[in-house]
């Protein structure tokens, strides 16, 4: 491997949490750094000590996957206007996750109308309130007790091909018989 520098780090987490009222909160918080001095108009001295991006993001969701609170923060930004698109976010209230999800952000909040690093983070976030709520909904329930709820799992990724190993053992029911 050759010779390599540092240049840029990003770090995102997002977590899951189950609230007394019934909700769940999804909360992402992203950081960005450079490992090198730098400026902008609005920020005349950035260094590697410094985040360029300091942000975070929570949404609330039912057990419907439908957002009923939203709450972003820049404590860090390159530039002081980027804070102020902030109210723009309100606009998924009432927002269901599920099929369409990445077009009605595109939506209601692409381009200038939103902020590319917290829309950015509505992807991870979706995906871990699909795996905190559907958990939390399907608990304790055994894989193979009601074997209906999961068949949409059939065919979404590589590790769950019909085809292969997993699905034979967890769903028989699902595999189709090919004939020639």
């Amino acid at each position: 491997m050759s010779k390599r520098k540092l240049s840029h780090t990003r770090n995102i987490q997002v977590q899951a949490f189950e609230r007394e009222d019934g909700l769940w909160d999804i909360e992402a918080h992203l950081t960005d750094k450079k490992h090198f001095s730098l400026g902008t108009p609005d920020r005349e001295l950035i260094t590697s000590d410094d985040y360029l991006h300091d942000m975070c993001f929570r949404i609330a969701l039912d057990l419907d996957m439908t957002i009923q609170e939203v709450e972003a923060t820049m404590s860090d930004t390159p530039y002081l206007r980027c804070p102020d698109v902030l109210p723009n976010y309100q606009r998924l209230l009432g927002v269901v996750i599920g099929p369409g999800w990445q077009r009605e952000i595109k939506q209601r909040l692409g381009a200038t109308e939103g902020c590319t690093h917290l829309r950015e983070l509505l992807g991870p976030m979706a995906t871990v309130a699909y795996q905190a709520i559907t958990d939390a909904v399907y608990r304790p329930i055994d894989y193979t007790e009601n074997p209906q709820i999961f068949k949409p799992l059939v065919d979404s990724c590589y590790g769950l091909d019909a085809a292969g190993d997993v699905i034979p053992r967890l769903w028989p029911e699902f595999v189709e018989v090919k004939t020639n």
